[in-house]
């Protein structure tokens, strides 16, 4: 077993069996749901990816860990970038961010599953006018005009354009036009909007 005194007043459990209590006091113990992430599906070369759980260690090497060893070559965020052959110093992504999607070169084909909490389907994503790089955070697929529906009828019609690596979607557009029909945990996704704005994705 592995046993872990007390730092401070937080300790994550997840990696802990045993936790010994040196001193009397008060123990306040609160449990989450913790649960695989949607396949994080990787193809050889540049791969437009997000979580749709919020892990314990959210740092880069650990969401990661799950690759073959050589096979991560970089990711990249907002004006921020990991590269696993560089020193610790000279990386600028620290960890990744709930709600943000990432760029990530891998070596070989791969498939890697997160560990992590469950992120709310109701939880919100704060847009700048313009473009900005999404996660999507449902647990399962959701029709594109059902996910986006909140921006789509938002007073403003707010919604321009969604993107995601090889297919888009308009909402002005009929569906049989719109080579992005449904948007799926694991990417992320490019969405054009006119004006700052707080959304939910929908699932119904």
């Amino acid at each position: 077993m592995n046993a872990m005194r007390p730092i401070g007043n937080i300790i994550n459990m997840a990696n802990v069996s045993q936790l010994e209590i040196s001193q009397p006091g008060e123990l306040e113990i609160t449990y989450s749901s913790i649960e695989p992430s949607a396949p994080i599906i990787l193809n050889s070369g540049w791969n437009h990816i997000s979580l749709n759980v919020i892990p314990a260690d959210p740092s880069p090497v650990v969401v990661f860990s799950g690759l073959t060893a050589g096979v991560l070559k970089q990711i990249v965020g907002q004006n921020s970038n990991f590269n696993p052959s560089l020193p610790a110093e000279l990386n600028t992504l620290p960890f990744l961010e709930p709600g943000v999607g990432y760029w990530i070169n891998v070596t070989s084909d791969s498939t890697i599953f997160v560990l992590g909490q469950q992120q709310a389907s109701d939880s919100k994503l704060r847009l700048e006018a313009g473009w900005n790089n999404v996660a999507f955070i449902q647990k399962f697929p959701v029709p594109a005009r059902v996910a986006l529906r909140e921006l789509i009828t938002s007073p403003s019609s707010n919604l321009i354009r969604v993107l995601n690596r090889e297919k888009s979607f308009d909402p002005a557009l009929p569906d049989p036009q719109n080579t992005l029909t449904v948007l799926h945990p694991g990417n992320g996704y490019w969405v054009k909007v006119n004006n700052e704005q707080l959304f939910s994705f929908r699932q119904q």
